[in-house]
């Protein structure tokens, strides 16, 4: 783990591993290979491997701890799971990991599934570290693309929305219910036939305009009505045209009131599950911000943890932008990460493309380090 953690920045060359040292082999082998690793990998590079077989070595591999089976990298259902260094295996989405692994309960026995049960215990210490409870979202009616309409439905037909939006008394039998439509990018409000059906009063055919009416029955789902902008909820919704004032009230007095009943109704734990698997599933990897050990700096000059971590970071994704403050020293992380491939063999002459205004600046920064 320290190995992959804390000197990800640097390669090792084949020829200083110890071969004799399963652990450092694997180590090796997962750094190489984006955290995965695999038997025949091993075998090839350890000295022992006669000794033991596929399983043999897997196993002894996973119990180091610092391993995990990862059953989404399967190239068919029935393979055997690849090694992964636990590190890259707490990374991505890990809410996609937690479903597969649950999923995988069912299919394994003995010591395989108390690593899985292992791996989920995980996964779950790692999401609700970043899960965020949904007291603390703000429920906008302008942004409910992440949620099913069925839910604002819900509120328009409560007693509260009722009141709130139509100023209208609580749902009766025989009352058309309110569905809300998105399509091309409009919200539409319908009126539809509740499940008992309903009757409306209709003009008989061919009896002209001042002709009897007749009490038909509209069957269950039925659309009777419809509207984009008769509302002012609509209006905000759709970014219609909305004086200040007329704002001010929808969001006081519909979508604060409606974000409440949200957060109390029945829907609040798939509500919270939902934002976060939409908005907190993916996890980064952490890095070390210990010091590098870099050759050849110049005495008193000591990186910051956030500089080591961004080196860190860079050297091993290959590629990718620094985005830090000004004076947070960009130039100082770029020359760092320049003098480690360098030292490593993995850069011969670094190349910097600045403009003009800053290279006298990339070479006095050299200089200095």
């Amino acid at each position: 783990s320290d190995v992959l953690s804390k000197d990800a920045a640097v390669t090792l060359a084949p020829s200083e591993v110890d071969k004799a040292d399963l652990l450092s082999v694997a180590a090796y082998v997962a750094r190489r290979n984006r955290g995965y690793v695999v038997p025949a990998d091993l075998q090839h590079n350890w000295e022992g491997w006669e000794s033991e077989s596929d399983e043999e070595l897997r196993d002894r591999v996973l119990k180091s701890g610092d391993y995990a089976l990862d059953s989404t990298a399967r190239a068919n259902p029935q393979d055997p799971s690849p090694l992964q260094h636990i590190e890259d295996y707490l990374t991505g989405n890990l809410y996609n990991k937690l479903d597969a692994e649950t999923a995988r309960l069912s299919e394994v026995s003995g010591a395989e599934r108390a690593q899985v049960q292992k791996q989920i215990a995980l996964l779950q210490e790692r999401i609700d570290a970043k899960r965020r409870s949904i007291d603390d979202v703000p429920i906008q009616l302008r942004i409910l693309n992440w949620m099913p309409l069925e839910w604002l439905d819900a509120y328009l037909n409560s007693d509260e929305g009722r009141k709130r939006v139509f100023y209208r008394d609580p749902l009766k039998p025989g009352d058309a219910v309110a569905k809300m439509k998105y399509e091309k990018g409009v919200y539409t409000l319908q009126w539809v036939a509740p499940p008992g059906g309903l009757h409306i009063w209709r003009r008989k055919e061919g009896t002209g305009r001042y002709g009897p009416s007749e009490r038909v029955k509209v069957e269950p789902g039925t659309v009777v009505g419809s509207t984009p902008d008769e509302f002012d909820f609509l209006k905000y919704m759709n970014r219609l045209s909305l004086k200040r004032e007329k704002v001010r009230s929808v969001e006081e007095d519909i979508e604060a009131p409606f974000a409440t009943w949200l957060k109390e109704s029945e829907f609040r734990e798939e509500l919270e599950d939902r934002y976060n698997r939409i908005f907190n599933s993916e996890h980064r990897r952490e890095y070390s911000g210990d010091p590098l050990p870099i050759e050849g700096l110049r005495e008193g000059i000591i990186p910051h943890h956030y500089q080591n971590q961004a080196v860190r970071w860079a050297a091993e994704t290959g590629r990718g932008i620094l985005g830090q403050d000004v004076g947070l020293g960009k130039t100082f992380i770029g020359i760092l990460l320049a003098k480690i491939r360098k030292q490593e063999g993995k850069a011969k002459r670094p190349m910097v493309v600045v403009p003009k205004s800053v290279a006298t600046n990339w070479a006095e920064e050299v200089e200095a380090l």
